[in-house]
């Protein structure tokens, strides 16, 4: 642009001013996305994209008919530039070098017996999948069908099961090992929003250093979820082309997917991400040595990128992984949206998942255990900002089905939680010896993850037994 000026510093004002527009893209969208003015929507995102263009346009016309105070205005620019690099610096050096580090106590796990074929292990963790009471009563949806098939095929259903948190890293970083959080979060404060400990966890998890040593080959997924990239697996799966979630927040800043949605499509990635998934679940390959496999797939939870026949939906809508309402703003749009949305997601992966399942079951030379799990229900009615607005009956119910080789003895009851789920299974075919923990359920806001309401009685009211109508 300075050769075709003649002039460097309107050239780096005018490649500036893109760079700034380009950049506030996103955010702007976020911020008047919906807005109404004379009863017209206004707040589109094709709207924004031509106002910053025009802005654009306007901008670089004035630049150019400048004649005067040119290095005044390049002076202010680098100081502005400097400054919001400065502070990028700053705010994360800072929280690199004074976020909170929590030491975990690991539990001491010993396996007294090891079966002679030790039955491959699968986890799956179908993000926000809801239990089917909530299902029927909230979302006008029979989930019999899909539960019966489960049932038919050897699975225990406990339909009385509730997640013991309402976040995904909290909720797995507790079932992953076995625990509740209670110590993370005295150590690291209530009024912290810093997830890394949590990470941590779930990336160093006791389920897999216990399995690791009994002679499992440790398999993994992509699942485009920081937290949950356990990339230390002896396997790890990721599809080609695929956007992390870095990659997806910086993309939707930009005006890039709306310009070249043909080319660059965040829900078009985010449903190739979820089919691979699904696929080469059934094709974990022959190691020699049993298998854990763990697969979170962020599905039926929002972005809705799939109809309830499998056609292909991309909303207009900013791409997010966001849930429920925060800011007064549905993840669906609207809560009709999202109701309407996560219907159809729910039909559409309860046929890819009975798909998946036969040929899981198909393949295996000894029969498996399978772990079929939300980490948490779903958000319609859930508000991150205001506790006494969310329903909790939803977000604090989920889908919780296990197969295993043999149920008799196993322990499983029909209102167990996640934080039970590896220990039932360890005590039932490793012979270890852990305690069965009091199922409990906690809430907390998004800004406060560590700030951890008490919600059982609410949800599952008073005097529930741990071991009421077990699988025996």
């Amino acid at each position: 642009l300075k050769l075709i000026l003649k002039n460097s510093m309107k050239a780096g004002l005018v490649v500036s001013l893109g760079i700034l527009l380009f950049f506030s893209y996103g955010h702007i969208v976020n911020a008047v996305f919906g807005m109404m003015f004379w009863g017209k929507i206004i707040g589109q995102p094709r709207l924004v994209l031509l106002l910053l263009l025009l802005i654009f346009v306007l901008g670089t016309f004035a630049i150019l008919k400048m004649r005067k105070n040119i290095p005044k205005l390049t002076y202010m620019a680098n100081v502005a530039g400097i400054t919001l690099v400065a502070i990028s610096v700053i705010a994360s050096v800072y929280k690199i070098a004074v976020g909170p580090t929590v030491k975990v106590e690991t539990c001491t796990i010993s396996a007294t017996t090891i079966p002679q074929q030790p039955p491959d292990i699968y986890y799956i963790i179908l993000d926000g999948y809801g239990r089917a009471d909530i299902l029927k009563e909230l979302y006008d949806f029979d989930n019999s069908e899909f539960i019966g098939y489960l049932e038919r095929n050897g699975f225990f259903v406990a339909d009385s099961s509730c997640p013991n948190y309402c976040q995904t890293f909290l909720s797995l970083a507790s079932s992953l090992n076995m625990r509740y959080l209670d110590d993370i979060a005295a150590a690291v404060g209530a009024d912290v929003d810093d997830r890394r400990p949590l990470e941590e966890m779930i990336h160093k998890n006791e389920v897999i250093r216990f399995l690791r040593e009994v002679g499992y080959t440790i398999v993994t997924f992509s699942s485009g979820f920081a937290a949950t990239e356990i990339r230390s697996a002896d396997i790890y799966f990721s599809g080609r082309m695929n956007l992390n979630e870095f990659q997806n927040i910086l993309l939707a800043t930009t005006p890039i997917p709306k310009i070249l949605s043909k080319m660059v499509s965040q829900y078009g990635a985010h449903r190739r991400r979820l089919l691979y998934i699904l696929d080469r679940l059934a094709k974990v390959p022959e190691t020699g040595k049993p298998v854990f496999v763990f697969a979170h797939i962020v599905n039926p939870h929002p972005p809705f990128v799939f109809g309830e026949n499998g056609e292909e939906l991309n909303p207009d809508l900013p791409f997010s992984l966001a849930d429920g309402h925060t800011d007064d703003r549905c993840a669906g749009g609207s809560t009709e949206g999202y109701v309407k949305g996560y219907r159809g997601n729910v039909k559409w992966l309860n046929g890819k998942v009975m798909t998946t399942i036969d040929r899981i079951l198909s393949k295996s030379h000894t029969s498996p255990i399978i772990i079929l799990q939300g980490d948490h229900g779903p958000g319609s009615q859930l508000y991150w900002c205001d506790f006494s607005k969310t329903n909790l009956h939803e977000r604090m119910t989920m889908l919780n089905a296990y197969h295993l080789p043999d149920t008799t003895g196993s322990g499983l009851y029909r209102g167990i939680t996640p934080v039970n789920s590896f220990r039932v299974i360890f005590n039932h075919y490793f012979g270890t010896n852990l305690k069965i923990l009091e199922d409990r359920s906690y809430f907390s806001l998004w800004e406060k993850p560590y700030q951890l309401i008490d919600v059982t009685d609410e949800i599952r009211g008073t005097g529930s037994s741990v071991n009421t109508s077990s699988a025996n």
